[in-house]
């Protein structure tokens, strides 16, 4: 072997051994320092999956739950039959068997398969509270319900049904806007709406289960979650608020209103008589001792133990004077003779008259030579 070839050799080892460690070094990069194509990968074979926990208990002052929670049966859809079309075969085996079983139209099962809010991975409620005899056919016929389940919910339950509603408040489904606002929020979702719930969303609503999953290309969850994340349920609150008293003026602003529809109005001789329409009142009820309020009434008030949602154009309509509108704390009213501890105070704290030096009042004030109020 001439020099030459010596030299043809060493070089085309050289090249050999230069790819050689070229591919072990780009298999040794690829190991250890994913790509960006191969964390798409991952991220699109793995999804979260968030399940909210209990919301925390409210008490009154005395320690008595007056907001809860209780489970409720619900019948929901999994990912697979919410991606189906609506003409498809799987939702024309199962729409019309489960609205014969729920006794309710096919349109309005459609249109919660079709909700746009919920992830792709995400179940949806189709019916909840559903009645034994309906959880039975479906447990008892599965191949009549494919891609249907029983799922347990904790739902809000208001022990007195209209007690201090609008000091409570309800809740609601997160909208686009909600969502926009707190990106820890699920689509599915509930949050406060109105009163104690939405004033103390943060603290009822606690830290929701959090779950990274496998999926299929259909979207279909594949095997156990590969992480969880546990969650925690919302903080109790106690409130200043007395059941009793609560109820008690409850009772007392809607006998007052109905008396005050019995009594005739005299402003209106001029026009012929009428009596008063009173269409809504409140009352607030202080403990003198520390300024705690005990009860917050408001007429007319309404069911908050019914979703509000079924009930939400009634209550929202002006014919019905709006229950939903909390008036101790939202009604606009003249202050009337309560003022008068203000303005009686202001003139013996400026020496303006003694404290025990009566006042005749003959309907003005004169104070100086050139002002009258």
């Amino acid at each position: 072997m001439n020099d030459n070839s010596r030299i043809r050799i060493q070089i085309v080892g050289v090249v050999v051994a230069a790819l050689f460690f070229s591919l072990l070094a780009r298999l040794w990069f690829l190991e250890v320092h994913p790509t960006a194509a191969a964390i798409q990968v991952e991220n699109e074979t793995l999804r979260t999956v968030s399940t909210p926990m209990p919301r925390g208990l409210v008490y009154d002052s005395k320690g008595r739950i007056v907001v809860g929670n209780r489970v409720s049966w619900a019948i929901t859809a999994d990912s697979f039959l919410r991606n189906a079309p609506r003409d498809g075969s799987a939702r024309r085996a199962v729409v019309p068997k489960l609205a014969e079983l729920l006794g309710i139209d096919t349109a309005t099962i459609e249109h919660r398969l079709d909700d746009k809010r919920l992830g792709p991975l995400e179940s949806v409620v189709i019916a909840s509270d559903v009645t034994a005899e309906a959880r039975t056919r479906l447990a008892e016929h599965p191949e009549d319900f494919p891609h249907l389940g029983l799922t347990p919910l904790a739902v809000r339950a208001y022990m007195t049904p209209g007690l201090a509603a609008q000091v409570l408040g309800y809740l609601g489904l997160v909208n686009s806007t909600d969502l926009a606002r707190h990106n820890d929020y699920g689509p599915n979702e509930l949050i406060g709406r109105a009163g104690i719930e939405s004033l103390f969303e943060r603290d009822l609503r606690g830290e929701p289960t959090v779950a990274r999953v496998n999926v299929n290309a259909t979207g279909s969850v594949i095997g156990d979650p590969v992480s969880t994340t546990p969650g925690r349920n919302g903080h109790d609150i106690r409130l200043t608020i007395d059941a009793d008293i609560q109820a008690v003026a409850q009772q007392a602003l809607e006998a007052g209103i109905a008396k005050a529809r019995t009594e005739v109005n005299e402003d209106l001789k001029p026009f012929g008589l009428h009596n008063y329409r009173a269409p809504g009142g409140a009352v607030v009820v202080l403990d003198t001792s520390n300024g705690n309020v005990v009860a917050m009434a408001s007429s007319p008030t309404f069911d908050n133990s019914k979703p509000i949602g079924d009930q939400f154009s009634a209550l929202t309509s002006a014919a019905n004077n709006v229950p939903l509108l909390d008036r101790a704390t939202s009604g606009l009213y003249a202050p009337g003779s309560t003022f008068k501890l203000v303005s009686g105070t202001a003139a013996v704290t400026s020496g303006t008259r003694g404290i025990f030096q009566p006042f005749d009042d003959t309907g003005c004030y004169k104070r100086g030579p050139k002002f009258t109020v």
